[in-house]
């Protein structure tokens, strides 16, 4: 029940649920390059023998790739539309298990730096 509920049908990027919700109106903070496509879980019945005692976690994280990239997929078409404004990082210097502090922190300053850059059209879409 967890990973159904951390994941839910949105492989993580819960715009369908916003849109039920009745919002109209979407901001969306990538953590991703744009143009990033999640791949498909190649080992699957390895994954499954690994989480046997958990087979939801196994089935979440098999499923997740094609649950994101149509989530995402749907956050383009918005955007495309006028109804969304997309923030996704133009200079990814780290990978998500990076540690280093002096690489995270240059990667922060980036990511700054981006959002000053595209902050005043992030203005103009939220208050239009």
């Amino acid at each position: 029940p967890f990973v159904d509920g951390a994941m839910g049908d949105s492989g993580g990027i819960v715009i369908e649920e916003a849109e039920k919700a009745g919002f109209k109106k979407f901001l969306f903070v990538g953590t991703k390059p744009r143009g990033f496509i999640r791949p498909e879980v190649k080992r699957k019945a390895g994954l499954r023998g690994f989480f046997r005692r958990y087979p939801s976690v196994a089935e979440a994280m098999i499923t997740r790739p094609a649950k994101y990239n149509a989530s995402k997929q749907r956050l383009l078409e918005l955007e495309q539309q006028g109804k969304a404004q997309l923030f996704f990082p133009e200079n990814m210097q780290v990978a998500s298990t990076e540690r280093n502090v002096m690489k995270l922190r240059a990667n922060y300053q980036a990511g700054k730096q981006q959002m000053y850059s595209e902050w005043p059209a992030w203005k103009e879409f939220l208050g239009g």
